[in-house]
């Protein structure tokens, strides 16, 4: 039913898939039970409005699709967004599902590249992930996103650093954390409290603090550049 594929010198799981048939199985009894929801406008299968607490966006244009005028729905719990590149996120996203939990915005635009503040009111947030968006600079408030267990911050840096506050001391349960290839020279990270961390992604030993090599890198999956 499950498919692994294993790390040949760890022998850690590296990826884990269904079964073609055990998926379309559960794709089958997830539409019964309205447990999870897709929205693709390239074809007619798409509901709306949205009454499940699981959504993914798939394929959708920016320009033929409004998340806020679409999706009001203030009990949504999870939301993907599956080669959505030209959508735009705003501040509404985030203020009128504040008990969200697995949020993944990959390849969305924010304007100015400013990710908005009110992403802070997320408290209950456990993943995020921002691959590939156009952000330039995180704000204050994501520090408030304490129950965070994943966070991954491989933003676009081609030709720009990212702005990133002193946030992370604050999420200590993450256990996941990729950060941008690109950070301004000025930062600073504290990463001593993040006790609990497995995997960390792209750190660089010049934005470290003191203080901050409090975790035991024995136990963590280090891939520095």
């Amino acid at each position: 039913m499950v498919i692994s594929k294993r790390d040949v010198d760890t022998s850690r799981f590296e990826t884990l898939r269904l079964h073609d048939k055990m998926r379309e199985l559960c794709l089958l009894k997830a539409e019964e039970e309205n447990f999870v929801q897709t929205i693709d406008t390239s074809t007619a299968k798409s509901k709306f409005p949205c009454k499940s607490r699981r959504l993914a966006v798939v394929r959708c244009p920016g320009e033929a699709f409004s998340f806020d005028t679409e999706v009001k729905n203030p009990s949504l719990r999870t939301l993907l967004f599956i080669e959505c590149r030209r959508w735009k996120a705003t501040s509404l996203l985030f203020t009128r599902h504040k008990l969200m939990r697995v949020l993944d915005l990959s390849y969305v635009d924010f304007k100015g590249g400013k990710v908005p503040s009110s992403i802070g009111k997320l408290i209950h947030l456990r993943y995020l992930s921002l691959v590939w968006t156009n952000v330039t600079q995180l704000p204050a408030s994501m520090r408030n996103l304490k129950k965070l267990l994943y966070l991954n911050l491989d933003v676009i840096c081609f030709s720009t650093v990212l702005d990133m506050p002193n946030i992370l001391k604050e999420m200590r349960e993450l256990t996941f954390l990729c950060l941008p290839m690109s950070l301004d020279d000025k930062t600073k990270l504290e990463l001593g409290n993040l006790v609990k961390l497995e995997t960390l992604e792209c750190f660089s030993t010049k934005y470290g603090r003191d203080g901050s090599e409090g975790y035991d890198a024995a136990q963590i999956s280090l891939y520095l550049y």
